[in-house]
């Protein structure tokens, strides 16, 4: 039996629709990096997800939504190392907005460059927007519930909170952007610490409302 043989009889098997699913992102998560978006077909991931062709579609109706989806998954990603371990209303009050800056960072360094790591190409706006305006949602969303958590627990400084989560976005987006495009890599930090300077003083938050996450996150 030939190989093609195999990946026929492969693609023939039924996965439960979660595990389709999932093995479909899998498939694409993998494929993107290796070869890019733009040079994989459907059909290369239905090999490489072990399903029918038809399964692409029927779980997420285009190979574009499946950039979508791994856009949500990244900044899933991103609000759990954005909250750490501040679970609960009194404990999200508390998470500077400094900090939460500094791990998306941090995450991103890890993680790397999203749009190379899938292969998406910087010419095609569509395709990058696909990720992004997912991706952008769900951060901006979570930092709207931090934002609240801490006017409820400690009092609105004056900002509108819905406007303050998407300038906040914006500006971190911005400076990542322009770390990605520094020859000397050494000058990072420098806009690094500007950026979480910029959105302290933005959100008007008082100081002290942090202190305590702020010591334990200088304790590690």
């Amino acid at each position: 039996m030939n190989e093609a043989d195999l990946t026929s009889k492969t693609a023939q098997r039924r996965y439960k629709p979660d595990e389709t699913r999932q093995r479909i992102l899998e498939a694409a998560r993998t494929m993107f990096r290796a070869k890019g978006y733009a040079n994989t077909s459907s059909a290369d991931l239905a090999i490489a997800a072990g399903v029918a062709e038809g399964s692409i579609y029927y779980h997420y109706g285009s190979k574009r939504a499946l950039l979508a989806e791994l856009g949500r998954e990244f900044a899933e990603g991103m609000v759990a190392a954005m909250r750490g371990d501040s679970e609960g209303e009194e404990k999200l009050a508390q998470l500077d907005p400094g900090v939460m800056v500094e791990r998306c960072f941090a995450y991103c360094d890890v993680y790397g460059d999203p749009h190379e790591m899938l292969g998406v190409s910087g010419k095609n706006d569509a395709d990058k927007e696909q990720f992004e305006s997912v991706s952008r949602d769900v951060v901006i969303k979570f930092v709207e519930e931090a934002f609240e958590a801490t006017v409820k627990v400690y009092g609105n400084p004056g900002i509108n909170v819905p406007v303050a989560a998407a300038l906040s976005y914006a500006v971190v987006h911005d400076a990542m952007m322009r770390i990605t495009h520094l020859e000397d890599k050494d000058a990072s930090g420098a806009v690094i610490q500007e950026t979480m300077r910029f959105v302290r003083a933005a959100c008007g938050f008082p100081s002290a409302v942090f202190a305590v996450s702020t010591q334990k996150l200088n304790a590690h």
